[in-house]
């Protein structure tokens, strides 16, 4: 079997009609049989109907489209309290019977979070009772830096209790989905502007946490990687940490992801596997990678300097955020690699999120990312570039995907969910069933393009799977062996001068006869490179366009290209 995707750097000259390539086509799923499709759903934050609040004036929301796909399956929250009026068997009930009447069998799926768990116990604290240099609201505020000993055993305590209760009234759990956003990174202890965040905070902060006696096994992480004390500053670790971005931070940052984990795994996954041993399991933020192609997150805050680290994982699946949320301080690596021209603008925010997403898929580990509402970012807020995001975040082999579809009108724009976003969240996930829907589909590298004319492309840093940054496109495929086909989504960004995705398909001969024949039996496009003179061609072999009934995108195209043996 030979599947064969030609990239080459040409100059081509002639358009044909997109017309000529698609009609009659048919989604390759097609093929796959009852028993071997596949139903792309998403777990989502909140409930896709909701009441509203005419007090407040937030409008109710629906979402019947959601019900007739049953795709979109608000998450069960597995709520834990230390509260006089906490209900535990209330609150199992309730998770019960959202799981049962909601989630298909096979896809149970709990919503976890325990913020008010985690740093909160008073024997964690390490600050000296006396001190006034760090208030939030007037008062002196508690920190246990990565030290939390009893605030870890308090939570597991509770999420035991949960858990058998549970477990004793009939619940299953295929899933636990873990949001606990909180941590130990620079961005939380002294790098993130809060108001409290002032110097001297900063300062004590990291005094503290490099007197307290725990720090001694932190440290010997520490200098593995090259950050050591300096004997002659009493302060060492806070002035290594005033620069966040710089290599000491990256360090911190990814020994406290490996501290962080463990502490999850302890409080959270191993007392899940006494009740549910087979249980799927994955915690935002917490990823691995290949420091090859490693790219930071939006604040800049990814340990990718290090050859050595790769990430760490909670759980069985990895996942992050693809919010569509232009990189700021991320954009520096960008720039470090010879890209000084990465603008912000919407094709080049969701690009930013692909190479942020196939870094994952590159890895090999099963990976689960979140996807925000369409009103959440104002880069794409008002284009189809949003769903060309979902589209792609699939085809690299996510395992479903996660759903963040806030219910909060007071929080902005990017808040308050509205009917429309949920609905076409649901259609994605149709048209991703109707084109890539079978069971067996595989992820498959696109070789990134490269203009061998370009005068200094040794130097290029390719680093990316499936495109540089300055790339005008981006192209994912996946494979369909029992469709006996492999489906791609190209995604490119579009100009005055070519104004639609189709725009971009071209012959291979300037002879008008000679261009409808080879468009009979390969489909080529030709995109503009930023590294002239020339362009990126772009061969498939028997390559046809399918455009599905009703597409949720226009900034993007279906290729099927069919397997030969």
């Amino acid at each position: 079997m030979k599947r064969s995707l030609l990239i080459i750097a040409t100059v081509g000259c002639c358009w044909t009609d997109v017309a000529s390539l698609s009609d009659g086509v048919g989604p390759a799923t097609a093929a796959c049989s009852d028993a071997k499709k596949h139903v792309f759903r998403a777990p989502a934050w909140s409930p896709y109907d909701n009441p509203g609040d005419a007090h407040r004036g937030w409008p109710a929301t629906s979402c019947p489209v959601c019900r007739t796909n049953k795709n979109i399956l608000p998450l069960a929250p597995a709520a834990v309290s230390d509260r006089l009026s906490f209900n535990l068997t209330e609150s199992v009930l309730n998770a019960i019977n959202i799981t049962t009447s909601l989630h298909p069998e096979g896809e149970y799926t709990l919503l976890a979070r325990f913020e008010g768990k985690l740093a909160k116990d008073p024997n964690d604290d390490i600050l000296p009772l006396n001190q006034s240099v760090c208030l939030s609201k007037g008062v002196p505020m508690r920190f246990s830096g990565p030290y939390w000993d009893s605030s870890v055993a308090r939570a597991r305590e509770r999420w035991q209790a949960f858990l058998g209760r549970y477990h004793e009234l009939g619940g299953v759990v295929d899933e636990l989905v873990m949001d606990t956003e909180q941590g130990v990174s620079t961005w939380e202890i002294s790098c993130n502007g809060w108001p409290w965040q002032t110097p001297a905070c900063a300062e004590l902060l990291w005094d503290s946490i490099a007197s307290n006696p725990g720090f001694d096994k932190i440290y010997k992480e520490l200098s593995r990687f090259g950050v050591t004390k300096n004997a002659s500053d009493p302060h060492w670790l806070s002035t290594a940490m005033k620069n966040c971005m710089g290599h000491p931070a990256a360090v911190w940052n990814a020994v406290m992801g490996n501290v962080t984990a463990a502490l999850y795994t302890d409080m959270a996954v191993e007392p899940l596997r006494q009740y549910f041993p087979h249980a799927r399991v994955n915690q935002y933020g917490y990823y691995s990678y290949d420091p090859r192609y490693c790219v930071l997150d939006p604040g800049g805050y990814t340990a990718c300097s290090i050859p050595t680290h790769n990430g760490t994982i909670v759980g069985t699946q990895q996942t992050l955020a693809l919010y569509n949320t232009f990189p700021g301080n991320g954009a520096l690596l960008i720039h470090d690699r010879g890209y000084r021209n990465y603008s912000r603008n919407a094709f080049n925010t969701v690009k930013y999120d692909m190479n942020r997403a196939r870094m994952l898929a590159a890895n090999g580990y099963p990976f689960k990312p979140w996807l925000a509402n369409h009103n959440f970012s104002v880069d794409t807020r008002d284009n189809d570039y949003y769903q060309e995001t979902v589209l792609h975040a699939a085809l690299m082999g996510a395992q479903d995907l996660l759903f963040f579809n806030p219910y909060c009108p007071a929080c902005g724009p990017g808040g308050a969910t509205p009917s429309a976003d949920n609905i076409l969240f649901s259609e994605i996930l149709n048209e991703l069933t109707d084109v890539v829907g079978c069971n067996r589909r595989t992820w498959l590298p696109v070789a990134p393009a490269r203009v061998v004319s370009a005068p200094n492309n040794s130097a290029v840093d390719n680093t990316t799977f499936g495109g540089d940054w300055d790339d005008e496109y981006f192209l994912t495929g996946m494979h369909l062996p029992d469709a006996r086909a492999t489906v791609y989504r190209f995604t490119p960004n579009t100009t005055a001068t070519h104004p639609t995705p189709s725009s971009y398909i071209v012959s291979a001969s300037s002879n008008s006869d000679e261009a409808h024949t080879n468009a009979s039996s390969n489909l080529v496009l030709r995109i503009p490179s930023p590294r002239a003179p020339g362009f990126v061609t772009i061969t498939f072999p028997a390559g046809k366009v399918y455009t599905p009934p009703t597409p949720v995108s226009k900034a993007g195209l279906w290729i099927v290209v069919p397997d030969t043996s």
